[in-house]
């Protein structure tokens, strides 16, 4: 079951100063339909709060302010699987001037909200007072195939990292990147460095701070997180002007790789790095004129099990303060780049943070679970009831929704589901509370007879004997994972 505790959502209108108006670039001015590799801009301070989405090659699809138009702090962006169903979530931080708020949306920009919530994904994650800006991030960190939401604050403040549920509660995980004395702030990523199917988070030290990068994982056991190794310096040390961070799985290893890119004042040197303790990779490069030091943001692919469609193989870059908005994407281990373009007006100058979606992921049996989320569940990508047993995948891997949708809480499928604990998920076990009578068997695959919310195939103890001659007494007690 998803960690997720009853804390009300903040919703928060951020102000700003004069409005600067960022058209969308006229290099592409067409819409185009959303794919399994989009990217993702967010304009940076001194101009709206404007995210662009974009296909692989630069060609617009749509465009949303992710906060009131006068704002002109900029935005940071970031994507990922809240609901588990494999297609990505737009997750958004305010830029510097405005309050820690953060922001969730679809793809075609409407408020996202969250399985079983009634009211969109927005909050603050800090106190309301922190105006230096936040960094924001989503990973599974606990490897249930959702992600979680991960912020980290600018300069000015500790350099806490918080840990949130895709409904904006938090998730009473939080912890300490660097010594508690830093205040320089900190850049995040997330990425599979070690195979596990679970995410890591990766931090890099803020302006102020030298390039110090960290790798963290969380421990199930313990509900903590905890560091691997010490970390590395990814430029000089003397150099003080941060690290930017992502991931990808570059080489098709299984394993993603950390990229690195100097903050502001930097040349825009890139980076890989294999492994938790610094061990360089095959890239080394400059993503733009080595005499650009404006600085580089950076957004990574991820995975190939939680990704379709070349996306994990693929990262790009944004321009920093001082150049024009250009980003560049750039593919595979040799780091080939295979697009330019500007999704705002070249003239503006304010820097663009960038990240890659998959907005269209591959679904071979149209049954609503992506093919990559199907291979993570071990369920057949092919076939929509993957166990035969008349209770198609999606019912089976959806908290409480039974076949008929007879209860109102019937979300997105995909989640890791295992009612009887016995190492198969419900979608593969065509008796999924182990009380005798198969999922498809009457009633016991449609309804809730007790009323308690749970539908009668995930509950051993349904009561439907008294209304059924299908169903067998309750043999045992069950929850749903």
């Amino acid at each position: 079951m998803r960690r997720k505790l009853a804390l009300g959502l903040t919703v928060a209108v951020i102000g700003g100063l004069a409005f600067v108006a960022l058209p969308p670039s006229a290099i592409h001015p067409a819409a185009a339909a959303p794919s399994a590799m989009s990217i993702v801009t967010g304009a940076g301070p001194g101009g709206g709060p404007d995210v662009e989405v974009l296909t692989g090659d630069g060609t617009r699809v749509n465009g949303f302010y992710a906060y009131a138009p006068t704002f002109t702090g900029g935005v940071r962006v970031a994507t990922g699987d809240l609901n588990c169903d494999g297609t990505s979530e737009i997750i958004t931080g305010a830029g510097p001037g405005g309050g820690p708020h953060v922001a969730v949306f679809n793809q075609n920009g409407t408020p996202f909200i969250a399985t079983g919530a009634a009211a969109p994904t927005s909050f603050f994650a800090y106190q309301a007072s922190l105006t230096s800006g936040i960094s924001v991030a989503a990973g599974d960190i606990n490897g249930d195939g959702c992600d979680e939401i991960l912020t980290a604050p600018g300069s000015g403040v500790e350099p806490k990292v918080n840990i949130f549920n895709d409904n904006g509660s938090f998730s009473n995980i939080s912890f300490e990147a660097y010594d508690v004395g830093f205040s320089g702030g900190v850049w995040l990523a997330t990425g599979d460095i070690d195979g596990d199917g679970k995410d890591e988070i990766i931090t890099g030290a803020g302006p102020s701070g030298a390039p110090h990068v960290r790798v963290f994982k969380y421990d199930n056991n313990s509900g903590q997180i905890v560091p691997m190794g010490g970390g590395w310096f990814a430029y000089d040390a003397g150099f003080h002007g941060g690290v930017r961070v992502a991931a990808a799985d570059l080489d098709g290893d299984g394993k993603d790789e950390i990229i690195t890119a100097p903050g502001s004042g930097g040349g825009p040197h890139v980076k890989t790095w294999e492994g938790t303790n610094g061990t360089p990779g095959g890239v080394s490069m400059f993503a733009y004129s080595s005499s650009f030091n404006g600085g580089v943001f950076l957004g990574g692919g991820g995975d190939k099990n939680r990704h379709s469609g070349g996306i994990q193989n693929t990262f790009v870059t944004g321009a920093g303060p001082g150049g024009g908005p250009n980003v560049v994407r750039f593919r595979g281990s040799t780091a080939q780049q295979v697009a330019s373009f500007f999704p705002y007006n070249p003239a503006f100058h304010g820097g663009v943070s960038v990240a890659m979606g998959d907005f269209a992921p591959q679904d071979s049996d149209h049954d609503g679970i992506s093919d990559a989320r199907e291979t993570q569940l071990g369920t057949n990508p092919n076939s929509a009831d993957s166990d035969g047993d008349g209770l198609s995948d999606w019912v089976e891997t959806s908290p409480n929704c039974p076949a008929d949708h007879s209860l109102p809480a019937c979300p997105h499928g995909g989640a890791n589901i295992d009612t009887d604990h016995d190492g198969k998920v419900d979608a593969l076990d065509t008796d999924s509370d182990n009380d005798g009578t198969p999922d498809g068997n009457g009633v016991e695959g449609t309804g809730d007879c007790d009323k308690n919310g749970v539908p009668n195939f995930r509950d051993a103890n349904d009561k439907c004997s008294a209304t059924s001659s299908t169903a067998k007494p309750p043999t045992s007690t069950s929850t749903t994972a």
